[in-house]
């Protein structure tokens, strides 16, 4: 499992979902090269290096979301 605790620079395959916890903001991440069961909250200022990630991960969710509002307003 990655230690953040190193030096080491762990990738992020993926941003997996959102929440705050204890009042700040933390990403559910996907390590590259670890399964899922490694996947860990970690919060946005220890992971300022995957800004791409998140902004993938912010886009594909607000598409989700729009999706969803179309598909109700049809019924």
């Amino acid at each position: 499992m990655p230690d953040l605790e190193d030096d080491d620079e762990w990738e992020i395959e993926e941003v997996k979902d959102k929440a705050i916890i204890k009042g700040t903001t933390h990403y559910l991440v996907k390590w590259e090269g670890w399964p899922t069961e490694y996947n860990q909250w970690i919060s946005k200022e220890d992971i300022d290096n995957a800004q791409n990630a998140i902004r993938r991960y912010e886009k594909n969710k607000k598409r989700k979301s729009n999706v969803k509002k179309s598909v109700g307003m049809k019924n």
